[in-house]
């Protein structure tokens, strides 16, 4: 679950339904939505602006996957060059009878609290990420880091490249991801391709949890694809 939400983190659009404003960036950055605005996906989170600075998210496969979830992003700081947020959430996957998951990547459940800190040079946004999640059944305590470049190429496109790690209690230095995607936009249409190296985000064999060499169950590499609107 965390790596289907870790796989949304790709993309959104100005308020007009293009990439005009290179700081309107909002999933994986600082910024937050405006009030009353709501951006929806067929992957990606949907997200709904409470307030100009509480951004609030949702993910509704992990809803069909019976993981309640919600996470929230305060906007602390905001200037043209470098904005500042407080990113906070949880999840938990509610109990099926009869079904035992014991794949140590999907914890039964999970908090998590960030900072996050977007700074904008033209037409290029960096962004970093350093945060603690706690994890329940099994426990662990996780320290995530990550780092997004986001390239505004002109009013309809835009590239972005992200990577990140976790460090682990026990596990140690763990789940190392990446991603490049291509977003196009047709007014509020928009159109995410590209490709992610990491563990695939759901379990398609065994609950076993080999190496991406091991077993092409788990590849290292794998397409992303996704349609989102916003409004």
């Amino acid at each position: 679950m965390k790596a289907l939400i870790g796989l949304a983190l790709a993309l959104s659009e100005a308020a007009q339904g293009t990439f005009d404003q290179p700081s309107e960036v909002v999933l994986g950055t600082a910024q937050t939505l405006e009030q009353g605005e709501l951006m929806i996906g067929v992957f990606s989170p949907v997200a709904y602006g409470i307030n100009d600075d509480l951004t609030l998210f949702i993910h509704p496969i992990s809803l069909a996957l019976l993981t309640p979830n919600g996470a929230f992003r305060w906007r602390l700081y905001d200037d043209d060059r470098v904005r500042v947020a407080a990113a906070f959430g949880g999840a938990a996957t509610l109990p099926i009878s009869g079904v035992v998951d014991d794949d140590p990547r999907r914890p039964l459940g999970h908090a998590d609290i960030a900072l996050v800190t977007t700074a904008t040079a033209g037409n290029w946004l960096f962004t970093a990420r350093a945060g603690y999640q706690r994890d329940f059944d099994p426990d662990e305590d996780d320290f995530d880091w990550s780092g997004i470049i986001d390239w505004v190429v002109g009013p309809s496109s835009l590239i972005q490249l992200q990577g990140g790690a976790q460090v682990g209690r026990v596990s140690g230095l763990h789940a190392p991801s990446a991603m490049l995607t291509y977003v196009h936009a047709w007014g509020q249409v928009h159109l995410a391709a590209g490709i992610a190296y990491g563990e695939y985000p759901l379990s398609l064999e065994s609950r076993a949890l080999p190496k991406c060499s091991q077993s092409w169950s788990y590849p290292c590499l794998w397409p992303v694809l996704d349609i989102f609107w916003r409004f």
